[in-house]
């Protein structure tokens, strides 16, 4: 009686220790994904932030391109624009 509870009680002693073992693996797994999916989403924010500074400067040469090509049309779209918006906030601000 005495000895079957003695290895009862190893045997559950010992399925602790490894269910323990096994809860620190699956604890370090869980968190090295968890760094990596972070890594990634970082990564990621860092390309589309350059993508969209070079997508900026890009549009910066083409307009200063186009400018400089055809001042007097980008003048005439300019004070159109302008005049437009204009008139659509002397609109808003008299309703």
């Amino acid at each position: 009686m005495k000895s079957s509870l003695l290895r009862d009680t190893v045997n559950t002693g010992a399925r602790i220790a490894q269910f323990g073992h096994e809860a620190s693996r699956v604890k370090s797994a869980v968190s090295a994904s968890i760094t990596d999916a972070v890594e990634d989403g970082a990564a990621a924010a860092r390309r589309a932030v350059r993508r969209g500074a070079h997508a900026a400067e890009d549009l910066l040469d083409e307009a200063a391109h186009r400018v400089k090509r055809s001042p007097l049309r980008s003048v005439a779209i300019a004070f159109g624009a302008g005049a437009l918006i204009g008139w659509v906030i002397t609109r808003l601000i008299r309703k």
